[in-house]
């Protein structure tokens, strides 16, 4: 009986059984359950599921013997679907999974909303040959030259302005 019941799909019910979300926190909570593992689960009952997974910040739930990104259980939670997509953070933070700041978007998109995890301003680097500040900027796999400026400050408000048309919402300016 068990082992059937790990080879069926998880539904949005069980999860719902098993977990509650505050969509405002986006933590997700165990609940108690005395119908599946009541001895061990009365240690966990309200307190947060999953923990970060080490590498990259996101937090990772186990299930029946498998994890699962909290971001992407938490949309199978609210919404009753699996994404199609990726799940983008939109404040950068992946272990904020507060339902506001959760969207559904492509790789691309989600990429360009990454934290930015060097120095300097985004969009900018010195131009070897010449000293001047060049700005530039990735759409769709192909480097978009924006130009050369005097200062950096002026080479990264060239960037802004490029993301902010190319990447609509998923500009990340910082």
């Amino acid at each position: 009986m068990a082992e059937s019941r790990i080879n069926d799909p998880l539904t949005p019910a069980e999860v719902r059984r098993l977990l509650d979300y505050d969509p405002v926190t986006g933590v997700l909570i165990w609940r108690h359950r005395e119908d599946v593992l009541p001895r061990v689960n009365k240690r966990f009952v309200g307190k947060p599921a999953g923990c970060p997974d080490g590498q990259y910040g996101y937090i990772s739930v186990r299930l029946r013997d498998r994890l699962y990104q909290a971001h992407r259980l938490i949309w199978f939670y609210v919404t009753g679907q699996w994404p199609t997509a990726v799940i983008d953070h939109i404040d950068g933070n992946p272990a904020n999974n507060a339902w506001d700041n959760l969207r559904e978007a492509t790789r691309a998109e989600n990429n360009r909303n990454r934290m930015r995890r060097r120095h300097g301003l985004k969009g900018v680097t010195i131009e070897q040959r010449t000293g001047r500040w060049m700005a530039q900027i990735m759409l769709g796999k192909k480097n978009h030259y924006l130009g050369t400026f005097d200062t950096e400050e002026a080479a990264h408000a060239a960037y802004i302005e490029a993301s902010k048309r190319l990447h609509g919402k998923f500009a990340r300016l910082d």
